[in-house]
């Protein structure tokens, strides 16, 4: 896990961090992700996340993404936020005014696409 220092994310609003990038080809998560795993998120209190899909490949479908909190208690996960949900390129942003837990990763659905290229970034703040 980053700290980072208070004073600097008050000056500049927050921090930003890439969750994610990269073809997925199946639903599933990116907590065994070595590029891409879970984050600490502790020290934040809100975020607002970004979701850019800029490719979906085969059969029109859709396409969900979901941002989970890992539950205290054990290996559970639930969600924080999600998506607009996609049958085509595009975006969606989502703002959590609240508690972000201690860890977070993300969670997807690919219905009838083979495959799906996207990212997600987080502008996580203190305050």
């Amino acid at each position: 896990m980053s700290l980072y220092n208070a004073q600097e994310l008050r000056r500049y609003g927050g921090k930003k961090i890439l969750i994610f990038s990269g073809t997925i080809t199946a639903s599933g998560n990116n907590r065994a992700n070595t590029s891409y795993p879970i984050i600490n998120v502790k020290q934040f209190k809100e975020c607002t996340f970004f979701l850019r899909c800029s490719a979906l490949v085969g059969t029109p479908g859709t396409f969900v993404v979901l941002v989970e909190t890992k539950h205290p208690a054990g290996a559970f996960y639930e969600t924080l936020a999600t998506f607009a949900t996609l049958t085509g390129t595009g975006q969606s942003k989502q703002d959590v005014a609240a508690n972000l837990g201690e860890n977070i990763s993300l969670a997807w659905t690919l219905t009838t696409f083979t495959s799906a290229t996207f990212t997600v970034y987080g502008i996580f703040k203190i305050m």
